[in-house]
Formats: C-alpha cells, sequence, structure tokens
C-alpha cells in the first residue's frame, strides 16, 4: 500500500508541481518528464541486476529510501539550473523499488498461498494508489504540492523501513521449494 502510495501520488502530481510550483512551461516539462521516465527504466535494469549481486532487500530498501529521501531534495533544493539533473537522478530512484518489488514480494509467501497473497497484497495496496492522489490535491489546497509530495516521501520511507525490519530476504525461496 505504501509503495503504490507514493508511486502513484508522484507519478499523478509531479507534472503539476513542475509546471505550478516551479514554473517550467508545459512542453519543458514534458521533456524533463521523459528523461525521468527513461532514467525509471535503465534504473530498473541496473536495480534487478544489483539484485541478483547482493540481494533484493538491501536494493529495494535502497530504492524506497533513497527516493523518500531524495524528495525533499527535489521539492526545497531546485533551481532552473539543476532540475534536469535532480530529475534524473529522481528518475533513477524511482524506478528502483518496482524493478524488483515482485521477485521481492513472491519470496515472501510460501508457494500453498503465493499466488492469493501477491495478488491480495497488490490489489489491497491499489488502495493507496486511489488515496494518494486525492491528498496530495487535498495538501495543495491547504499549503502546496510540494507538501503533498512530502507526504510521499514519508509513505516511500516507511514503505523501505518495514521490510527491512520485518520481512526476511528469500523467506520462501522458490529454488528450494
Amino acid at each position: 500500500g505504501l509503495l503504490l502510495f507514493g508511486y502513484f501520488g508522484v507519478s499523478n502530481w509531479l507534472p503539476s508541481y513542475l509546471e505550478t510550483e516551479l514554473g517550467i512551461k508545459f512542453k519543458e516539462m514534458a521533456l524533463y518528464m521523459a528523461g525521468t521516465y527513461l532514467t525509471m527504466m535503465f534504473a530498473k535494469v541496473v536495480a534487478g541486476y544489483m539484485a541478483d549481486k547482493i540481494g533484493r532487500k538491501i536494493v529495494f530498501a535502497f530504492g524506497t529510501m533513497g527516493t523518500a529521501l531524495f524528495i525533499p531534495i527535489l521539492v526545497y533544493m531546485h533551481t532552473p539550473e539543476n532540475i534536469g539533473w535532480l530529475m534524473i537522478t529522481f528518475g533513477f530512484l524511482y524506478g528502483i523499488p518496482y524493478a524488483i518489488n515482485a521477485t521481492y514480494l513472491t519470496e515472501s509467501f510460501p508457494t500453498a498461498i503465493r499466488g492469493t497473497a501477491i495478488g491480495g497484497a497488490f490489489n489491497i495496496g491499489r488502495l493507496g494508489s486511489v488515496i494518494a492522489p486525492v491528498a496530495i490535491g487535498y495538501m495543495a489546497m491547504h499549503n502546496s504540492i510540494g507538501a503533498g509530495l512530502l507526504l510521499m516521501a514519508g509513505a516511500y520511507f516507511l514503505c523501505g523501513l518495514i521490510p527491512t525490519l520485518f520481512i526476511k530476504e528469500k523467506q520462501y525461496d522458490p529454488q528450494q521449494a
């Protein structure tokens, strides 16, 4: 739920943030977003490779917590000169959790209930994807879109912290079944 909350909140509101709060014109904003998403695709390949080398749990934690820690940098430290680089860096971090989410989730449930557990966890988690854009919209009405993005940072941080503390890597390794 926290991963989908953070992901859909950011992906729905980041273009508006770039346009309204940073004053980036729509045409330029589209270029920034395209660069961010291209970087995300590259990050997914790198994250998958690194997860195979050093472990899914550490890569997932790095991606979620790195995204969480980078959102305030994006909100508070942007300038017209550095926003392009910030968006590229953000895209890289933002892409990591989804690269290995399915593998990490799969290895967290026993084979007998794996399909039901993953489908249930993901679809219950979709509630987060519904709530997040509304939550940012509410915060934008009362404060700013940037404040809403900071809420997403909190969700990303918890999304990385909880599995790091409570879910063992390869708890139910399909290779061992």
